[in-house]
């Protein structure tokens, strides 16, 4: 993706991959009448690396024992290259062997047509992008004074 081969992901910080969703409709119609004839469906999470983690929410919350610097990035990048439009929130997923595999984010959008009920709209964006930009400015410190970046809590 655009985030991996940007400025915005320094070569310390993990690669991150959003799972693609897709829909999948059955082809027989005998479970149509119950609603069960499409289904959403991704790609399998890896089974190494870390457990499945919910790193935050679409409400900027971020969980302090997984803050990592690569995804703080990820999120401000979804901003400023919709041209502050939209900002990925809701993450969650694993990492293995060094990436970031993220599963069903919700999109915060200025359109509040868009993206359904967890669609925060603008002042969502404006809390989430504020709790990521004061995490990044603590990375940013540490990095000044020398002391490595990475993710809080997983010492």
């Amino acid at each position: 993706n655009e985030y991996n081969k940007s400025a915005f992901r320094p070569s310390h910080c993990a690669m991150i991959r959003v799972l693609q969703a897709c829909v999948v409709e059955e082809v027989s119609d005998r479970n149509e009448a119950a609603g069960n004839r499409f289904y959403c469906g991704e790609d399998v999470l890896p089974t190494t690396g870390t457990p499945f983690t919910k790193y935050c929410s679409n409400a900027g919350t971020w969980n302090p024992d997984h803050i990592d610097e690569s995804l703080l990035r990820f999120v401000e990048f979804s901003y400023v290259f919709s041209k502050e439009y939209l900002i990925v929130a809701d993450l969650q997923g694993v990492k293995a062997n060094g990436k970031y595999y993220l599963t069903d984010p919700a999109i915060l959008c200025t359109d509040m047509r868009r993206f359904g009920c967890t669609n925060m709209c603008t002042p969502g964006i404006i809390r989430h992008l504020a709790s990521v930009r004061d995490k990044l400015k603590i990375f940013k410190k540490n990095a000044q004074s020398s002391v490595s970046c990475g993710c809080w809590g997983q010492g």
